[in-house]
């Protein structure tokens, strides 16, 4: 979590990371192949999957801090 952007001040834009915008394309590619209007969570969940980035690493360290915690270690 240290890596992650922080906000400090309150001035400044906010624009999104290069991982987001990854997310994003892929989310309207994902959107796009099933003739769908919107992108919904789901396909964002996948998208996050599929591409690599820091939120792909989060979800891969929840899942092992998941799984340790349900065996017991």
């Amino acid at each position: 979590m240290s890596r992650l952007p922080q906000v400090e001040g309150t001035g400044g834009d906010v624009q999104p990371s290069q991982d987001l915008v990854r997310i994003l394309n892929l989310c309207d590619k994902l959107a796009q192949k099933k003739k769908d209007n919107f992108i919904s969570s789901e396909l964002f969940v996948l998208a996050a999957l599929e591409s690599r980035g820091t939120l792909t690493d989060l979800f891969k360290i929840r899942r092992s801090n998941n799984r340790q915690r349900d065996s017991g270690d």
